[in-house]
């Protein structure tokens, strides 16, 4: 009897430990598919109703493997030559858009970014060092300097970001 015990603690601990392993390669491969599948794409995603065809600068839908709960996401493209100085007011493009996707809205704000939007420094700042050098510069042009304009929409810690003077559009998200 106490052999039959033995070995079915002894089954039981090896179906564990497997059932471990196999939900630990489930994780990494569901993290892989986000890291080389996802991700790139995101920017394009975002912006296809807006700017069909712009080379995405930046582009992360999901958090990294291990990061922290609350990091950054981010889609930046490079607008097109013939893009209006204006943003898009884009609340019939976006309605029906999961909310990860929507982009613009009527209520955008000149820069320089307003001092009172301390959300919108939060975001920028937590984001700034994932992009390239040139990226981040053209994020930093953009939010200090007259021309361009910033949306807060009130999803989480969302901005977006117009600039025809540095040439790119942008939806970056600081949080869950």
């Amino acid at each position: 009897m106490l052999t039959f015990l033995k070995r079915s603690a002894y089954v039981a601990g090896l179906f564990l430990c497997g059932l471990m392993a196999l939900s630990m390669v489930v994780y990494m491969g569901w993290q892989a598919r986000n890291i080389l599948l996802v991700n790139p794409r995101y920017a394009s995603e975002v912006f296809a109703p807006h700017f069909p065809n712009a080379p995405t600068l930046e582009s992360r839908r999901h958090h990294g493997l291990m990061a922290d709960w609350i990091d950054c996401t981010y889609a930046i493209v490079e607008l097109p030559q013939d893009a209006p100085a204006a943003p898009p007011d884009s609340a019939s493009s976006s309605k029906n858009r999961a909310w990860h996707l929507q982009y613009g809205g009527p209520q955008w704000q000149p820069t320089p970014m307003p001092a009172q939007s301390e959300r919108a420094a939060l975001t920028f700042d937590a984001c700034l060092s994932y992009w390239s050098r040139d990226t981040a510069g053209q994020v930093r042009a953009a939010i200090s300097a007259k021309g361009s304009f910033v949306l807060t929409p009130g999803i989480g810690e969302t901005v977006f970001l117009y600039s025809k003077p540095q040439g790119i559009a942008a939806r970056i998200r600081y949080g869950d």
